[in-house]
């Protein structure tokens, strides 16, 4: 909605929102389970989730890049869901 809204390219935000959700949901579980078995220290896991957020918007914004949408977009639509 919000890229139809701002721009008329809705698709771009929802590939965005839903690219960017899956893949900071993968990176979630793994640090979740860094931090269960002990590999990594809690101040270590939360500069790995500072970086999973950055990682998310890029891999968000490449995906909607590859089929010609709008990056801006795409990157509103995976704030959108936060």
């Amino acid at each position: 909605m919000l890229g139809e809204i701002t721009s008329g390219d809705a698709t771009s935000g929802a590939v965005g929102a839903v690219v960017g959700e899956f893949t900071g949901t993968v990176l979630a579980a793994e640090i979740k389970e860094a931090l269960k078995s002990g590999e990594v220290a809690p101040d270590t896991a939360l500069r790995w989730k500072d970086a999973g957020v950055d990682f998310s918007k890029l891999a968000a914004g490449l995906v909607v890049a590859s089929i010609g949408g709008d990056i801006d977009v795409a990157a509103a639509g995976r704030c959108a869901l936060r």
